[in-house]
């Protein structure tokens, strides 16, 4: 199978990269590394508070961690206290080249800190958001209800699948009113369908720097060959496919 370089427009709406890791140190003192190295590098800190309910009965109300980011141009960092960094675009995606390049310098940069021992788990997170566009009749899936009649108006499908150590969850979401839209497009949107692709590497187990570099692209090529996989060929060459 071929896969594109790009399509134009990308429809790409969300664009997560999750890396996770075990350090030397604790969980808020290497928020405080980090921010030290981050911060000479032109990051700019920024923390935001948990909002937590209380259940019923708790008399005690533990205070919940702070969610702590780092915001460079476009691009954001998210230290999540289950050991994992996250980066995701804000606003339009910068494209795969600008965006692994910025994230291994900002791993580099952390691995230089040598409190970071070894990366257990990679998941990439694309969500692709198509609007005004009934997506059914343009990716291959068969849907045949038997016994059931009428046009479909709307549907969700969800299906999560194991190959060579590699999680890969795929959820379809077609018409979705637009209220449920993420778009931040000014012309009008009667609805949205949802492309939600997420590759996760089980398997991973890195204490070299390059090797987790391989396997991040690893990832995103899978990432790329599920989503275009699921394209029908006469839909795909309507978004403007560039190929190497």
């Amino acid at each position: 199978m071929k896969i594109p370089v790009k399509i134009t427009p990308d429809r790409i709406r969300d664009s997560v990269v999750q890396v996770f890791f075990q350090a030397d140190a604790p969980f808020e003192p290497l928020i405080g590394i980090c921010y030290s190295i981050l911060n000479q590098h032109g990051w700019r800190y920024a923390a935001r508070p948990v909002q937590s309910k209380a259940q019923a009965g708790i008399i005690l109300e533990v205070q919940p961690l702070p969610q702590h980011f780092f915001i460079k141009e476009n691009i954001k960092i998210q230290f999540d206290p289950n050991s994992s960094v996250i980066f995701n675009c804000i606003g339009s995606y910068v494209g795969w080249k600008s965006y692994s390049n910025i994230i291994f310098s900002v791993l580099r940069l952390l691995y230089s800190t040598q409190h970071f021992k070894n990366f257990t788990r990679v998941g990439i997170r694309y969500i692709s958001e198509f609007a005004n566009i009934d997506i059914l009749d343009k990716i291959k899936i068969n849907i045949n209800l038997k016994g059931v009649a009428g046009t479909i108006q709307n549907f969700s499908y969800r299906i999560a699948l194991l190959e060579n150590g590699l999680s890969k969850t795929i959820n379809i979401a077609n018409k979705l009113p637009v209220s449920a839209a993420i778009s931040d497009k000014k012309e009008e949107v009667q609805f949205v369908s949802l492309m939600d692709i997420d590759v996760v590497d089980l398997n991973l187990s890195a204490s070299d720097i390059e090797v987790l570099f391989g396997h991040i692209e690893r990832l995103h090529l899978e990432e790329k060959k599920v989503f275009f996989g699921i394209l029908e060929e006469h839909f795909l060459q309507t978004l403007n496919p560039e190929y190497a």
